[in-house]
């Protein structure tokens, strides 16, 4: 998994070109995804930057790439 690290102003810039990627709210606590907020993103998963949240993510990121990679 590649990672790229942003900032909130970065994030604020980028955002509208996001996507249909980029949810409005995170994945698994629902808050609002913002500049302030953003932690994760991925193809099928949008998550804030709770500890809790991005752990789940980065699992749950793994596990969608291993079935990808047995599909293809």
């Amino acid at each position: 998994m590649e990672e790229i690290v942003i900032d909130s102003k970065t994030f604020d810039k980028m955002s509208s070109h996001l996507k249909p990627h980029l949810k409005d709210n995170c994945n698994y606590c629902g808050i609002k995804i913002t500049g302030d907020t953003f932690g994760f993103l991925s193809r099928e998963i949008t998550c804030c930057k709770k500890l809790i949240c991005l752990s789940q993510a980065v699992e749950d990121s793994k596990e969608l790439d291993a079935k990808r990679g047995n599909q293809e």
